[in-house]
């Protein structure tokens, strides 16, 4: 509190004023104040009233000074010039104001003695005019409406509630009391020298356009689910009939911006194909078998040479997908809980989470985020929205609609985002209860899909088959009305994907599961045969070399014939069964090339389950995330600017009982007027991407919509587009929930209005001008409408010049009179502005007047001044009485009854 006004009075006639502040300070015409009572103000602590709003508290001055900043100290001394009660004695007032100096902390105190009286008044006896170091003001008894004005002289009156309803305005201008504007004409005025003390009246005029701002900001704030149409230098502008076109057109842009978020890349899977084996190749596993053979092991050779082929990695991501995480497998290969129930996206998406880092467990050299940062997708998804319903370019990946040379922007807010109003929860509460949904979000692709699955499960039942097919009539007719709008357009995609992903995973997880139960090669008979003949056809070859070996020992014939019998035998018998063994072994080879291509596919199955697995837990955090976004703008566009809050009633206007000098007008416009004047601001405050200012203020106050969970939110809201989404409970799970739900709302409606309030007491003057050229006013409770000018009576103008205006001079003397001792000396004016209402207050203030200059009406003895009127006694030394001793003093006595006019 910067300033402080404390009144000292006695009970009576000052009791008026008090009454009268109170009334003005229940309808907020004034700034509270302190009543202190006379009599009680000789206590310690001093007990004090406090009046705020039109209430009373008990309070004392102490307290109130101890507890607050205070820069200035006003005391309002009130001093009746009528009346029975006795005046308060100076010690009093010197007292109180000893006290506020010495427990203000230093403040200034400004010490002010008001005079309450009227022509012909009677004074108590012990009443104090004018008092040395203080601003003695005697309230002129008068009234007029304005200044240079003519004015009405008020009569002789002991009712304090008449004499409150003329003086209490011009106390509160006196007193620094009016509020909306700062007037305290004697805060830096010097103090009269002596006792003197001057006249004074103060004029009040008070603007109310509350009224017609209430108005205003009604037709400009308030939407009805409709965006306004922007206009910008001159930019044309159109609404957008083809809204199908416009959504979808956006949120492709949107998806080519961010693919990668949809789909990774795959490993490709090797052609099947029949790989001629090379005769060395061959040879080499002819004589390979060869030894198999002579060792009577052909099976084992079998399974050596098709084992070659097999995968080894394989096995560890066997047993982790399907031994170490059965109920993760379940539910993302089958879509069903353990119950047996359809797994809804959410179960789905923690399933595959954990499926996913099962599998990457196994690599201990890298690190593997435990979430995919998709911050700008979401930045892009709300400044995509808002494009489509302000027409501002926010990215050129993701430009505004044209419409030929005009920018077109959706007509309705649920066209962008469909926010609360749009959700579905005509669901009946035995369906609610046996389907587990309560409702389902317009922008909630998925969920409704899954809602309308499970109520086709129970269309043939007994009990639930008239409701179930109800509420599926319904829930199509819903899904209808709002599938063009852009966010589900957005969903949508990201729905088809996430169905894509899942069907993926599940037909890698089946492949993996067929190489896992692939059968062991199974031993051929052909082989044994081969076996059998390779056997037979050794001992007959060994039998041969031995022959001739002994033909050339013998000399049965020339050694050299023999050596070629030999050689020619070993070529003979190789070339033979290595013809026979590639012709018998063909299945062999073809089962090779079916393994090997089995084997590199196998791999790349393994490969692609990872990335499938990654690519369907990204899109199940996009999904969650989409969901908490869409709610939160789907809440800030049907309310971007937020509730109209300015809300002031036609309760607690004044309709008696005011002055002439006091007076306060009503803004009473024509509705066209006010039509004309709206369109007008609607068409400064509504340009193109006018939306970016709310939406990042309301991202700002996210951190204090969450409360003390939202820290670290209200020290960086940039951590919101980073974390998670719907059922996670995270800041940006809580805070667009609590958005949706209507628990707060953005607040660029002050904002706003704060502009348009500048443009109308500025460039758009005029338009002021136009909605205040009529004010309504009480007369006594009659309603009656006059012109600004008029209602103003000169109070808002500047001091006159070439004019001196003189205040009513029935308490001033004769030849005060003459002296020019009425003329208004100073003339102090202030103008403060309540919105785009006015208030302005002018107080005239005459020159110094002594107390001899002034009348008070007859009474036994009055005393003016602090000054000691007892005349001291004095020898008489002409006379001496003869009873008396010579040098005995003369008594004095001073004349009785008579009438002292000052």
């Amino acid at each position: 509190m910067a300033a402080l006004t404390v009144f000292l009075a006695t009970p009576g006639v000052a009791g008026g004023i008090k009454d009268v502040l109170k009334d003005l300070s229940a309808v907020g015409l004034i700034r509270p104040f302190l009543w202190v009572d006379g009599s009680e103000a000789d206590r310690s602590p001093v007990a004090a009233t406090r009046v705020e709003h039109g209430r009373e508290y008990d309070t004392t001055i102490e307290e109130v000074v101890a507890s607050q900043r205070i820069l200035t100290l006003r005391l309002s001394v009130l001093v009746p010039l009528t009346g029975q009660s006795p005046a308060l004695s100076i010690d009093t007032e010197r007292r109180v104001a000893e006290l506020l100096a010495s427990t203000s902390g230093g403040a200034r105190v400004v010490r002010l003695r008001l005079l309450l009286g009227r022509p012909g008044c009677v004074p108590p006896t012990n009443t104090v005019l004018a008092l040395d170091g203080w601003h003695n003001i005697l309230i002129a008894p008068e009234d007029a409406r304005g200044p240079g004005m003519g004015h009405i002289a008020l009569s002789a009156e002991d009712n304090g509630l008449e004499i409150g309803r003329h003086a209490a305005p011009v106390v509160a201008a006196v007193s620094g009391l009016w509020a909306d504007v700062e007037h305290a004409p004697f805060d830096d005025k010097p103090v009269l020298p002596g006792n003197l003390l001057s006249l004074t009246r103060s004029f009040y005029r008070r603007l109310d356009t509350s009224e017609v701002e209430n108005s205003l900001r009604r037709q400009i704030f308030e939407q009805d689910g409709q965006l306004p149409l922007p206009r910008e230098g001159g930019a044309p502008v159109t609404y957008i009939d083809d809204v199908q076109l416009a959504t979808h057109t956006m949120a492709r842009n949107l998806w080519d911006k961010h693919r990668a978020v949809l789909m990774g890349d795959r490993v490709p899977y090797a052609v099947e194909q029949t790989q001629i084996i090379g005769f060395w190749a061959a040879l080499k596993m002819f004589f390979s078998f060869l030894g198999a053979a002579l060792r009577n092991a052909p099976a084992a050779w079998y399974a050596r040479v098709v084992d070659s082929v097999s995968s080894s990695v394989a096995g560890a991501v066997h047993s982790t997908v399907f031994g170490e995480n059965p109920s993760a497998y379940e539910v993302v290969a089958n879509g069903r809980t353990t119950q047996g129930r359809s797994a809804s996206w959410f179960q789905v998406g923690s399933a595959t989470h954990q499926l996913r880092s099962s599998i990457e467990s196994m690599d201990d050299e890298r690190h593997h985020a435990a979430r995919a940062d998709l911050s700008d997708l979401w930045q892009d998804y709300s400044r995509a929205a808002m494009t489509l319903a302000d027409g501002g370019a926010r990215s050129a990946e993701l430009p505004p609609v044209q419409i030929g040379a005009s920018r077109g922007v959706l007509r309705r807010a649920s066209d962008v985002v469909p926010g609360p109003a749009e959700q579905f929860d005509r669901i009946p509460g035995v369906v609610a209860a046996t389907v587990e949904v309560d409702s389902v979000d317009a922008t909630d692709v998925i969920g409704a899909s899954q809602l309308r699955s499970r109520l086709s499960e129970f269309d043939q039942d007994a009990s639930l088959g008239i409701e179930a097919r109800r509420t599926g009539s319904a829930l199509d007719e819903w899904r209808s009305r709002t599938g063009n709008s852009f966010a589900v357009a957005v969903g949508t995609t990201l729905a088809r994907n996430f169905d894509d992903r899942h069907r993926e995973v599940k037909d890698l997880l089946a492949r993996l599961r067929a190489h896992a139960d692939r059968p062991a090669p199974a031993e051929s008979k052909g082989h044994n045969k081969l076996a059998r003949w390779i056997q037979i056809t050794s001992v007959i070859l060994v039998l041969v070399i031995a022959a001739s070996a002994v033909g050339i020992a013998q000399a049965w014939f020339d050694w050299w014939i023999g050596a070629l019998v030999i050689v020619g035998s070993i070529v003979l018998w190789i070339v033979v069964l290595v013809s026979v063994f590639l012709r018998g072994q063909r299945d062999l080879f073809q089962d090779l090339n079916r393994r090997k291509t089995a084997a590199a596919n196998e791999q790349a199955d393994e490969a692609n389950l990872r990335t499938a697995l990654r690519d369907l837990d990204r899109l199940s955090d996009a999904y969650s995330q989409y969901l908490s976004w869409s709610r939160a703008l789907g809440a800030f566009l049907a309310e971007p600017l937020g509730p109209n809050t300015f809300q002031r009633s036609r309760e607690g206007r004044i309709a008696w009982g005011l002055p002439k000098n006091t007076a306060i007008g009503y803004a009473n416009p024509h509705p066209d007027q006010l039509a004309s004047t709206a369109e007008y601001l609607r068409q400064d405050l509504f340009g193109l991407g006018w939306l970016s200012t709310p939406w990042e203020r309301a991202m700002v106050n996210a951190g204090e919509s969450l409360g003390s969970d939202g820290r670290d939110i209200k020290a960086d809201p940039t951590l919101l587009w980073r974390a998670p989404g719907s059922g996670s409970g995270s800041s940006l799970d809580r805070w667009s929930r609590d958005f949706f739900r209507g628990s707060f709302a953005s607040t660029g409606a002050a904002l706003m209005w704060d502009k348009a309030r500048t443009n109308l007491m500025g460039p758009k003057s005029e338009l002021v001008q136009s909605l205040t050229g009529q004010i309504e006013v009480l007369l006594d409770g009659t309603k009656t409408f006059v012109p600004l000018n008029d209602f103003l009576a000169g109070v808002a103008d500047a001091p006159g010049q070439g004019r001196v205006d003189h205040f009513d001079r029935g308490m001033v003397t004769d030849l005060a009179t003459t002296q020019g001792m009425t003329a208004v000396k100073d003339d102090v004016r202030q103008r403060g502005w309540a919105g785009i209402g006015t208030v302005s207050v002018a107080t005239q203030i005459s020159d110094g007047l002594s107390v001899d200059q002034l009348t008070v009406g007859s009474g036994d003895t009055t005393v003016v001044a602090a000054q000691d009127w007892t005349v001291p006694e004095m020898p008489d030394r002409h006379s001496v009485a003869e009873s008396r001793p010579v040098d005995a003093p003369e008594s004095y006595d001073p004349p009785q009854n008579r009438e002292f006019r000052f």
